[in-house]
């Protein structure tokens, strides 16, 4: 190395020296700190704030949406009407098993009357007539059991709320009435805004390794440091819960590892569901230079591995 560097201080001309011996020493003593001096290393994400306790209101049946009495921002008890559906197909299929009830029924008391009314029938009139009788008894009973299917499908066409809450989902009312739904289908969103808060953060999937190593390697849940993105100036912490094990592709992210995160609500500003946050969750002690150039460094990395 001394033989090289002469030879360029020669090319260079022995008045270059000084400068040459300075600009090497310097950059020597940039990598050594670079590689010597520690930092965190804190990886950098965007999210979410949110309640902990949420849900999503989803349709029980199939139908048309004929009233939506909630609207956004409104407060719901425990068993509020949030929406009421129609559907044309069981109102008809209802519509004809109450008729089958109703034959039958006049059918089972035709019968009983013609045994009753008749005295004098021989056994095999009396047979014939019970034989009928037990049939249409346990065709009047299989009517029943399908009104009750259909009367508690006809129940599920009415969505009640599950837990006292918030609705969060906006122009509820313009998005749902008069709109066909499946069976399944998400309608709204339900939030408790006087419970616990948290944060949703999302995390590239390459750089869930760190993520993942840092867990493994302390003993407390990991520090996360972030800003709403209506009080840039203001930071505030919180702490890693929980960690997802598979990655999702989610629009607006990208590929990322969903992090729950618990979070002071006293110390926040404004809580607003939904509100944006960046995010950078510390993840131990790095070389210097690792925690600067580690997006580069795990790129080219990665390259090599691939090639070789």
């Amino acid at each position: 190395m001394w033989k090289l560097l002469g030879k360029a201080m020669g090319a260079l001309g022995g008045r270059h020296y000084p400068k040459v011996l300075f600009t090497v020493i310097a950059m020597m003593a940039a990598a050594v700190a670079l590689t010597c001096t520690n930092a965190e290393l804190a990886l950098t994400a965007k999210g979410k704030l949110q309640p902990v306790q949420r849900g999503t209101v989803f349709a029980g049946e199939s139908g048309v949406i004929i009233d939506v009495p909630v609207e956004h921002g409104q407060t719901v008890e425990s068993g509020s009407v949030l929406l009421q559906m129609r559907n044309t197909d069981l109102d008809v299929e209802i519509t004809s098993l109450l008729g089958k009830r109703t034959t039958t029924h006049e059918q089972i008391v035709s019968v009983q009357r013609a045994l009753l009314d008749n005295p004098r029938l021989d056994a095999e009139q009396q047979n014939r007539l019970s034989g009928e009788l037990l049939q249409f008894k346990e065709v009047a009973a299989n009517i029943e059991r399908q009104l009750a299917l259909m009367r508690q499908k006809e129940q599920r066409l009415v969505v009640r709320a599950a837990h006292a809450g918030q609705v969060v989902t906006w122009h509820v009312r313009d998005n749902l009435l008069h709109r066909p739904v499946q069976k399944g289908q998400a309608l709204m969103a339900i939030v408790d805004p006087d419970g616990d808060w948290e944060l949703e953060i999302y995390v590239p999937e390459r750089k869930a390794g760190h993520l993942l190593e840092a867990q493994r390697a302390s003993d407390q849940n990991l520090l996360v440091e972030f800003m709403l993105s209506s009080h840039p100036g203001l930071p505030l912490t919180g702490r890693v819960i929980e960690v997802d094990q598979t990655a999702v592709t989610r629009e607006g992210f990208g590929n990322t590892i969903r992090i729950r995160v618990a979070v002071d609500k006293e110390q926040i500003p404004e809580l607003r569901n939904d509100a944006s946050v960046n995010a950078r969750i510390q993840c131990g002690q790095k070389s210097l230079g690792y925690v600067w150039f580690h997006d580069l460094i795990d790129s080219v990395w990665g390259q090599l591995v691939y090639w070789f």
